[in-house]
């Protein structure tokens, strides 16, 4: 009896049924996935079967004694046999005894497919020669279980052709007369053929199926029959005597064909090949061709070829093939299931031995723990009931169940729902017992119960099945557990959850309206936002926001600027006239809530006693079920709010939503506030904006002017300077460069005065040798000429010098004059020749010694140029110390093997580009301009040299003396692979001084 069973009996018994349960639903799984495999299998098995059943080829399945054990019906067709006729018979019955031995050889000798041909009975007695494909049948360890065969017909051979050769050449297009003449005394007749005339030889010809052709030794087509020429779309007549290489373009497929009529002109022997022919249709077929080598009686040689088309043949072994390697990997796959599922099944044995055997050894601690089963059946604090599964009557009854229950074992056991309950209860709770005896799992069941005291307690009850042995429902345990506690305890929280979550999605929007604000002042972000959280938020189909305008008493208008909407309705963005003469405009919904500034609620359009016929009638057009409008305070005056709407459904709106909406609305009210105080703040910071550009625009233009104003009296300054120290220069140098001439002379004559002094007194008084050797007279006599020459040397450049300040200065040309530009070029030079030799420069904090820069001048011949002339030096003298400058840096980061390999170099280019342009191109090679200087590089005050290095002003200039002052152009191109380069043009003549 189960309830003499303890507790712990019951678990562990249950437990061993559950895994004897698991181990065979793993070996029914085991066994549908092999059901699975075998279904598989015998699809694919069908589908072959279909294949061969529908074939065009006669095809033949043998066992592995070579009897028949499939024919399909072109095999009927062509051997006459019916399938139950042949089944069962031997390979032997079916071939002539000549042929029926060495097929029997080559079909069981043979590992791979086969071809052969071999002459076969019909079940008329007629014998035909057959072309037989034969493929092995094998299983996954290689052992062949029988043949798969493809049978064909093959033509009979032209016997009659072979004994007259003079038919060789018969063709559609000769003659009965040519043909007598080629065959005259070539051939010895019998009487038999004698009486057969060509015409009807050619008749034979052209009625074979098969294409035919005959070449002679040269190759070419003697004899075509009808069947060929009409396959390869040939007009016989142009065909005849041309050979292949003239008749198929594909010279590779010629020299084929030519090089197997050969072995076979040469061998004598026959020669059967599989061709490919492509026709002038460009349809391409199969060809089992065989050609045999013919005598005349003259010697002569001629090649007969036969053809049949086998492309439906090859079509169907390649199916075959595919539906046999189909197959055998569907029962290699099988096998492999089979073996795996075998093993695992071996396994499932040995582990329900060993369960079987832990079986025991629990029965025999059965006994042990039955009391205390019992115990803890007792002392449980649930309800723990079973019923014995065949009449559900009641076995267990613990004392637990009589506190949950109400009721004592001593009045349950025994006893089933028919003596407790009412019939149709009984019959329904019977019946939710037998499923869960049927379903083998637990079962949930959450039930309100009253309990004999009347008081309404909320029970949860497991039900499961408890099996035998024989995996047959046993008993039926049930374990109740009263839950009221724990269920109040779940809605209370349920409840104090859902107050929670609406308070914090009211903060979340609050707060994210907040940040909004915060954020960003652009009021159509902030209004766009809040309607879409908003809907979000409240799950509606509409939310917008609107503005009400009333520029008179009577006239005014909607503005619906923002929206938030359900895709599946219309927008209705858009402004809306208004005329508050009219009770359908005076009464809409929207204006009366903004026109007094109250809530306006409308939770059931169709069923609100509160709601005007004409504003249901505005509801009832835009197509609303409910709607809210909340308007939003304005510190300005204006009027608007926040509209809500849905039309899928009615949307009843809750006190706590309208008071989420009421805070968003206080929010959006500050927003809007703070967006027309920042709008008002920016309007002032732009006029002010305004303003301050205006002055900084002044401060600039006077700067730059003063700039300008400074350059020039520094550049005039510097010009007087130059011009008053070369005049100053000028006067003695002309002295001394005007008297050396004379001092040369009088010094030449007292040299030769001496000589003649020492010719003819050579020997002096003792005073005069002793000064004589004391200024080393000899000595003196020599270097004398030479140092009135350096004297002259001197002389010369100081003149270039001062040639050049005047040049550069140009105080003694007036301002505008036609002018020599490679003087002014040269001149400015001359200044520069100082920082163009080499010296010792420091940069960032290292010493380095920057070699001479050398000066590259490619002049073209200019003419006179007129120019402001002293202006233009002032440019080349701002663009060549830049180069400087450049050359400087780069060769700061530099070694002394670099400036070695690449020396500076700056490269002066003047060129006339038209009959009245000229270009002056100033080059280096230092590490060039970014391109972001560049682009800035004639602005005023714009320098990339560190402060106290430069003004910014000396290329600003430098571009308005070259384009306002000379109508020119003044343009830079930089690279940092290839320095940087200056480009001035201005024209030869200037149009107004």
């Amino acid at each position: 009896m189960l309830s003499e069973l303890s507790s712990q009996e019951l678990i562990a018994l249950r437990q061993r049924v559950a895994e004897q349960a698991a181990m065979l639903t793993q070996v029914e799984q085991q066994l549908l996935r092999s059901r699975q495999i075998e279904n598989a299998l015998n699809a694919s098995q069908q589908k072959l079967s279909v294949v061969l059943q529908q074939a065009p080829i006669a095809t033949i399945e043998w066992n592995a004694a070579l009897e028949v054990v499939d024919w399909n019906p072109a095999a009927e067709g062509l051997l006459g046999y019916t399938r139950q006729e042949v089944m069962g018979r031997h390979a032997t019955t079916l071939l002539t005894p000549e042929h029926s031995q060495q097929a029997m050889q080559t079909w069981l000798h043979q590992r791979e497919s086969d071809r052969a041909r071999t002459r076969t009975f019909t079940k008329d007695s007629r014998v035909l020669t057959c072309e037989w494909h034969n493929t092995l049948l094998v299983d996954v360890q290689g052992q062949v279980t029988g043949m798969l065969s493809l049978v064909q017909a093959c033509p009979e051979p032209l016997s009659l052709l072979q004994q007259s050769s003079d038919v060789l050449s018969l063709n559609g297009s000769v003659t009965q007369d040519q043909v007598s003449k080629q065959s005259a005394g070539a051939i010895e007749k019998t009487d038999a053929i004698a009486h057969i005339s060509p015409a009807f030889l050619n008749d034979i010809i052209n009625a074979t199926a098969d294409p035919l052709f005959v070449k002679d030794q040269q190759h070419r087509y003697i004899v075509l029959n009808d069947p060929f020429c009409q396959f390869m779309g040939w007009h016989r007549a142009e065909v005849i005597g041309l050979n292949d290489h003239e008749v198929f373009p594909d010279a590779e497929q010629a020299d084929f064909f030519r090089d197997t009529d050969q072995m076979v002109f040469d061998s004598g022997d026959d020669r059967e090949d599989e061709e490919t022919l492509t026709n002038l249709h460009g349809t391409t077929h199969i060809f089992s061709t065989k050609k045999s080598c013919l005598h005349d009686a003259a010697g002569n040689r001629f090649m007969v070829g036969t053809m049949r088309d086998i492309t439906a043949l090859k079509h169907a072994e390649a199916a075959l093939k595919q539906a046999k390697d189909e197959l055998e990997t569907r029962v290699e796959e099988r096998t492999i299931e089979l073996q795996h599922t075998v093993i695992q099944l071996q396994q499932e044995i040995h582990d329900r031995q060993e369960a079987l055997h832990e079986r025991d050894q629990a029965e025999a601690k059965l006994q042990h723990t039955r009391k205390f089963l019992e115990s803890v059946l007792k002392t449980l604090p649930v309800a723990v009931i079973a019923k014995e599964a065949k009449e559900l009557r009641y076995v267990l009854w613990n004392p637990a169940a009589e506190a949950v229950l109400g009721a004592t074992a001593k009045d349950m056991m025994g006893k089933n729902a028919y003596d407790l309950l009412a019939l149709e209860q009984a019959e329904a709770l019977i019946e939710h017992d037998r499923q869960v005896l049927k379903s083998n799992r637990i079962i949930d069941i959450p039930e309100a119960s009253v309990m004999t005291n009347g008081e309404a307690r909320i029970l949860h009850t497991k039900k499961t099945a408890v099996f035998d042995e024989d995996g047959k429902p046993q008993y039926l345990l049930a374990i109740t557990e009263d839950i009221t506690e724990r269920k109040q305890a779940e809605a209370a929280l349920r409840q104090s959850e859902a107050q929670l979550r609406e308070l914090a999605q009211r903060e979340e929007l609050s707060n994210r309206v907040a940040n909004q604000i915060r954020s960003s002042l652009d009021l159509d972000t902030i209004l766009q936002t809040t309607v879409h959280e908003v809907r979000s938020l409240l799950q509606i189909d509409r939310c917008s926001f609107c503005w009400y305008h009333a520029p008179s008493d009577q006239l005014a208008s909607l503005e619906f600027t923002h929206e938030s909407r359900d895709a599946a309705f219309p927008s209705f963005l858009g402004t809306y006239p208004q005329d508050l003469t009219k009770p359908a405009d005076r009464h809409n919904p929207v204006v009366e809530s903004l026109l007094s500034q109250t809530l306006y609620r409308v939770d059931d359009v169709a069923t609100d006693p509160h709601l005007k016929p004409e504003a249901r009638e505005i509801l009832d057009f835009y197509g609303y079920h409910s709607e809210l409008v909340l308007p939003v305070p304005i510190l300005s005056g204006q009027l608007g709010g926040i509209h809500c709407g849905h039309h899928s459904a009615i949307r009843p709106w809750s006190d706590s939503e309208i008071e989420l909406l009421q805070a968003v609305a206080s929010q959006l009210a500050i927003a809007i506030n703070q967006a027309e105080l920042y709008n008002q703040s920016v309007t002032a910071a732009n006029t002010a904006q305004q303003q301050a550009q205006q002055l900084e625009q002044a401060l600039q233009e006077l700067q730059q002017a003063q700039a300008q104003m400074v350059q020039s009296e520094k550049m005039s300054s510097l010009g007087q300077l130059v011009a008053g120290v070369a005049h100053e220069i000028n006067n003695p140098v002309n002295f001394i460069y005007g008297n050396l001439t004379y001092a040369n002379e009088y010094t030449q004559d007292l040299l030769n005065l001496l000589n003649l002094y020492q010719q003819h007194y050579p020997t002096p008084a003792t005073h005069i040798k002793t000064v004589a050797d004391a200024v080393d007279i000899q000595f003196v006599m020599t270097d004398l000429p030479r140092l009135l020459t350096s004297m002259k040397v001197g002389a010369d450049r100081i003149q270039k010098i001062v040639a050049s300040l005047r040049t550069f200065s140009r105080m003694d040309e007036a301002e505008f004059k036609a002018v020599n530009l490679h003087e002014g070029i040269d001149s400015t030079l001359m200044i520069l020749q100082s920082r163009l030799k080499g010296q010792q420069l420091r940069s960032q904090g290292r010493e380095y010694t920057r070699p001479t820069i050398e000066i590259v001048k490619a002049y073209d011949e200019l003419p006179l140029v007129e120019c402001y002339a002293g202006q233009l030096n002032q440019v080349f003298m701002n663009i060549l110390s830049n180069a400087i400058d450049a050359l400087d840096e780069g060769d700061g980061q530099r070694d002394a093997v670099a400036m070695e390999q690449n020396p500076s170099t700056i490269r002066i280019r003047t060129e006339i580009i038209t009959d009245d342009r000229v270009i002056i191109a100033i080059a280096d090679n230092g590490p060039g301009i970014p391109e972001a200087a560049r682009q800035r590089l004639f602005d005023p005050f714009f320098t990339t040299k560190p402060v106290g290095k430069g003004t910014g002003m000396g290329l600003s200039i430098s571009y308005q003396i070259v384009t306002e002052r000379h109508g020119g152009s003044l343009r830079c191109v930089s690279s940092p692979e290839d320095g940087t380069e200056f480009i001035i043009e201005i024209p030869l003549k200037q149009q107004s001084q």
